[in-house]
């Protein structure tokens, strides 16, 4: 048993989040957490800071010479595919069998493919069927005529992964659907996935991001463990099924770029929903029905957002908030409570004057960005920030009065604001940069005796200091 989740993890799913593997493996019929902590303990695979899988590329190669040895002369004949040749030849040829478990093909690899109806149901026991293609080169395959038809697909199927999908229809005439872990059709042609209600008990992600196509989602009222759903950038989707927002199981939800679905704007959302993402929200608040106490991330970018909500909320289970690019954005609320926030993203909030003094206290804070907020007069806090290493200031129009200090904060960048005084020590000062930046256009007064405190400082630059002192010194 141990031997096929290593083979798989070798084959598939290098790189993919702990968890996600787990439950895909799960319901392929191993034991997948006792056998991927036995894996660990062999050393032949880790996780690392955001618990994804690594595995070392001689164990990666020991794992595809076990398989190749299967059947070195015939790939059909094989558990697992993963050469492009190999695949390509097996599958324009239709020699597929019941022999063959999974197949993981690169777009980038394949020019022109043309498929038989019967291609994949002739192999009945396949269970994962990864066809992918790099994010940062979608729009080259785009327009390739690679498929013209298919049939069905076999049972057994749990992982199902094909990005930039040629056709506007699932040909699922026939499949159990209660296998189905993983549906990801990113850049898809598809307009609409199934009718009817189908029996989705083990589903557990749904991605069909820039499938802008899809006109419509149908009902998942039965799939009760649907925990991920992301529909970012389907232009066409007229209306989100109501039944998504009664899954109690749904932790994270991302429609953003989905400005023609009115349903979203009246619709209420699970209580678990912990990773919210909306960008281009067109409304002035957020949902009614949005319950903010479980969540972790929300992602609201873009928008016409001009208040989040009033009064203190509870919000220990946030981390990280990303509003940037909300020009209405006029206040931030009370954030005391929010005690584990850690990322806090407001560049590009023009109409923002002040950054809530309960923010800059927070002492989980890592990384905080004003950027580009044009009407923000001050940034001064009456606590050393003991976690911040990132604080983005640049080009903050309005910006006047600095005072904030963190002993992590490695560089620190002043370029378009309107400080005159720069104050580099308050309340134990930034101690462990390395790299600082002034244009000093506006900047009047800068201690030496601050500067020289800083021994730790590699890098010091500085523009247009004609009005400027060094106090302690001369300039």
């Amino acid at each position: 048993m141990d031997k096929e989740i290593f083979l798989d993890i070798a084959f598939f799913f290098i790189g993919e989040g702990k968890n996600h593997v787990t439950q895909v493996l799960e319901a392929c019929g191993f034991r997948a957490i006792s056998g991927i902590e036995n894996l660990m303990d062999k050393a032949l695979i880790k996780t690392n800071h955001d618990c994804k899988i690594v595995m070392h590329d001689l164990v990666q190669e020991m794992g595809e010479q076990i398989v190749r040895e299967e059947c070195s002369k015939y790939p059909e004949l094989r558990s697992r595919l993963n050469d492009a040749d190999e695949i390509c030849d097996v599958l324009q040829r239709n020699m597929g069998t019941d022999k063959i478990e999974g197949i993981i093909l690169d777009w980038n690899r394949i020019n022109h493919l043309r498929l038989s109806p019967d291609t994949f149901t002739k192999m009945t026991n396949l269970r994962i069927l990864k066809i992918c293609h790099p994010w940062y080169s979608f729009e080259e395959k785009k327009n390739s005529k690679l498929f013209y038809y298919l049939g069905s697909f076999p049972n057994k199927l749990r992982y199902f992964h094909w990005d930039l999908y040629p056709l506007e229809f699932l040909p699922l005439e026939g499949y159990c659907f209660k296998n189905l872990v993983v549906l990801r059709m990113q850049h898809s042609n598809i307009k609409k996935l199934w009718d009817g209600v189908q029996d989705l008990v083990n589903l557990k992600m749904l991605d069909l991001r820039r499938s802008r196509q899809l006109m419509e989602l149908p009902d998942f009222s039965r799939a009760h463990n649907l925990e991920e759903v992301y529909l970012s950038g389907c232009e066409s989707l007229c209306s989100v099924h109501p039944s998504i927002f009664c899954l109690q199981s749904l932790v994270t939800l991302d429609v953003s770029h989905c400005e023609k679905s009115e349903s979203l704007y009246h619709g209420s959302f699970p209580n678990k929903l912990r990773h919210f993402s909306w960008e281009q929200y067109p409304l002035e608040s957020l949902p009614l029905g949005l319950c903010i106490k479980n969540l972790v991330e929300l992602c609201i970018m873009d928008s016409n957002i001009k208040k989040l909500w009033d009064g203190v909320q509870d919000l220990m289970n946030l981390k990280t908030l990303s509003l940037s690019g909300c020009k209405q954005l006029v206040e931030l609320p009370n954030f005391s409570m929010a005690r584990n926030l850690e990322e806090v993203d407001l560049g590009g909030c023009e109409s923002l004057h002040s950054v809530h003094p309960s923010i800059l206290s927070l002492q989980s804070l890592v990384g905080l960005n004003v950027s580009d907020c044009k009407e923000l007069e001050s940034l001064e806090s009456e606590t050393h920030l003991e976690s911040l290493s990132y604080l983005g200031v640049e080009d903050c129009q309005s910006l006047k009065k600095f005072s904030v200090s963190s002993k992590k904060l490695d560089g620190l960048c002043f370029d378009g604001t309107e400080v005159e005084i720069l104050h580099l020590l308050p309340m134990g000062g930034f101690t462990e940069l390395r790299l600082l930046e002034i244009y000093g256009e506006r900047l009047r007064s800068l201690p030496i005796s601050e500067l020289c405190s800083l021994t730790n400082l590699e890098g010091f630059q500085i523009w247009d200091f004609q009005q400027m002192q060094l106090l302690g010194g001369n300039p």
